[in-house]
C-alpha cells in the first residue's frame, strides 16, 4: 500500500542519512548587514500575497502571505463559514488578485448545501426554497435566481469546494497537495472550514 512504502521510504531515509553532519544545512545569516539586498530584492510577498476585501483588515494586519496561517475564531453559529465563503467570493473577483484560486475544505457541508446558502445569500431567496426547488413555483423567486445566475458566472473556476467530513489529516494533506500542483503558477489558498 501507499502507506507501507511511504513507511519502508522514510526508514530508508533515516538509515542512510546523518542529520546532525549533513553539508547543506542553512548557517546563522548576519541580519542588518544582509538588509540592503532584503530591501532591493524581489520577494515572494509582492507577486504571491491576496488582498483582503477588508480595508480594516487590510489596515490592522496587511494581506494574506503565502504560507502563512491565518485563524479565525467564534462562538457556534456567529457566521464563521459565512465569513469564509464571502471572503473567496469576494477576493478572487478583486483585480488586486486577477487569477487567484482558493479551495474551500469543509468538514460539515456538502457542495449542495454550500450552494444552497449561496445562492439564497445573493438572491435574497430563502434557502429553504431554494434546496427544495420551491422557487420555481414563485416568479418572483424565479427572476431573483435567475438574477443571481449572472453574478455567478465571473466567479466559475475561481472556488473549489471539497467536503472533508470523516477524513484524516493525511488524506486532507494528500487532497490539498494535488489541488495545489494542479494550480501551479497561479495565487492559492485554502480556507478550512473545520467547527
Amino acid at each position: 500500500s501507499a502507506g507501507d512504502l511511504v513507511q519502508e521510504a522514510t526508514k530508508i531515509f533515516n538509515d542512510k542519512v546523518n542529520i546532525l553532519g549533513g553539508k547543506n544545512e542553512r548557517e546563522p545569516t548576519d541580519l542588518f548587514k544582509t538588509m540592503d539586498d532584503f530591501i532591493d530584492a524581489h520577494n515572494v510577498f509582492d507577486s504571491a500575497s491576496l488582498v483582503s476585501p477588508f480595508p480594516i483588515y487590510n489596515d490592522s494586519y496587511g494581506w494574506f502571505d503565502p504560507q502563512s496561517i491565518y485563524l479565525f475564531c467564534a462562538r457556534l453559529k456567529v457566521g464563521k463559514s459565512s465569513f469564509g465563503m464571502s471572503l473567496a467570493q469576494q477576493m478572487v473577483l478583486m483585480p488586486e488578485n486577477q487569477g487567484a484560486k482558493i479551495l474551500v475544505l469543509d468538514t460539515e457541508m456538502s457542495i449542495e448545501e454550500v450552494q444552497s446558502r449561496m445562492l439564497s445569500s445573493m438572491s435574497g431567496v430563502k434557502e429553504f426554497y431554494i434546496r427544495h426547488k420551491y422557487y420555481l413555483r414563485d416568479p418572483e423567486m424565479k427572476k431573483k435566481i435567475d438574477a443571481a445566475r449572472a453574478y455567478m458566472q465571473p466567479l466559475w473556476d475561481k472556488i473549489d469546494h471539497l467536503q472533508i467530513a470523516g477524513w484524516d489529516l493525511d488524506k486532507q494533506i494528500a487532497a490539498v497537495r494535488r489541488w495545489v500542483h494542479r494550480n501551479q503558477g497561479k495565487r492559492c489558498m485554502v480556507i478550512l472550514d473545520y467547527f
